[in-house]
């Protein structure tokens, strides 16, 4: 059965994984050069109350390999964006805006090959905070 969405706050969480063929300093540059100074405009537009940008290019290859009885795989993305929003409301609108998918656009330069990009959308429950 299907989860009813949340009501209040909701944090949405994107996994962007760069191309091949873009090196880490270029996509950490394009990331923290006009592309971010765009997202700022556009989650504030649309009432976001907090954003943060992980850059996970650099794991180094020991991070790789078994531990705990299972296997560790490298991670495939090499950007997560957290925001958060006061309402779904106001991330479904976030999400909607044209000037969101033109964004989306632009960067598809430095992302993976079809833009490879996987989202996440819940309420944060703080365990210790």
């Amino acid at each position: 059965m299907a989860q009813a969405p949340p009501t209040g706050p909701v944090r949405v969480i994107s996994f962007f994984q760069k191309n091949s063929s873009v090196s880490d300093e270029e996509f950490r540059s394009h990331h923290e050069g006009e592309y971010r100074e765009k997202a700022i405009a556009l989650f504030k537009k649309h009432n976001g109350t907090y954003c943060s940008q992980t850059f996970t290019t650099s794991i180094p290859a020991e991070a790789v390999g078994e531990t705990a009885g299972s296997k560790l795989e490298a991670w495939p993305y090499s950007l997560i964006i957290t925001a958060d929003f006061p309402s779904v409301k106001d991330a479904k609108a976030f999400w909607e805006d044209p000037e969101y998918a033109a964004a989306t656009l632009d960067d598809a330069t430095v992302a993976a090959q079809g833009s490879k990009m996987s989202v996440v959308f819940g309420r944060e429950e703080v365990l210790i905070g």
